[in-house]
């Protein structure tokens, strides 16, 4: 019979355990080693727990979930499922999928893709298992391209509407953005950096960097410089 990892843990460990929010691990992470005060800081990832998306509000030292989206509106899983169907690597290859999206037309594919969105990460299918409701029929490299350009066009409109929210229920000129999806440097790019005049990320904001935002996440200690490289990348725009 199997055993709950909470149960196993309890009866295997002779100290003390203290659990943490997956996403708030990425909260704290980003939060505690950034510069800024005020700030709104938004997490997008596939999966870790239920959440796949939150908004936060980090100001004078304390942070509170103002926004969340749970299983299965993962905006990691749909772009990991599409990854996985044009024959590379979920989790992984991504980076792949956006830079073939660079060489199609998003026009092609895009009404298809963007049906299973009804709104704010709000998804009408479930990715955990990729795309497996319909056939996009990819008979050469151009239609490879082609649908990656729809998926990227789709990520990065969610994108958008994400940060716009983020920015109505924080009010704030700040952003720490953490979780898989801000590898993507093409929506952060012509997407996210627009949106806010500051910008703090680590340089792998996804589940590397969660043990310190574990850590952080309960004694809310501000870090600065410490040697582990994943803590002095900054964007800053005047």
């Amino acid at each position: 019979m199997s055993v709950l990892p909470r149960r196993y843990m309890k009866a295997q460990s002779y100290a003390p355990i203290t659990y943490t929010p997956h996403h708030g691990s990425h909260a704290a992470a980003g939060y505690y080693t950034s510069p800024f005060d005020h700030c709104a800081i938004v997490v997008l990832d596939a999966i870790g727990e239920f959440e796949c998306a939150t908004i936060w509000e980090g100001k004078h030292g304390e942070m509170r979930k103002v926004w969340s989206r749970s299983y299965p509106n993962s905006l990691g899983l749909f772009y990991s499922a599409f990854t996985d169907l044009l024959g590379m690597t979920p989790i992984q290859d991504e980076w792949k999928l956006q830079a073939m999206a660079e060489k199609g037309n998003p026009k092609v594919f895009y009404h298809r893709v963007k049906k299973y969105f009804t709104g704010l990460l709000e998804l009408n299918y479930n990715f955990h298992k990729g795309v497996n409701d319909q056939k996009f029929y990819i008979d050469s490299i151009e239609d490879e391209c082609n649908l990656a350009a729809a998926v990227q066009l789709v990520f990065e409109e969610q994108i958008e509407m994400i940060m716009l929210k983020a920015k109505e229920l924080t009010n704030a000129d700040c952003l720490v953005y953490m979780g898989g999806c801000a590898m993507n440097s093409k929506a952060n790019k012509i997407v996210v950096e627009p949106k806010f005049k500051y910008i703090w990320s680590l340089p792998n904001p996804g589940d590397p960097s969660s043990s310190i935002g574990a850590v952080l996440y309960h004694t809310k200690q501000r870090v600065r410089d410490i040697d582990l490289g994943v803590v002095k990348h900054i964007e800053i725009r005047v």
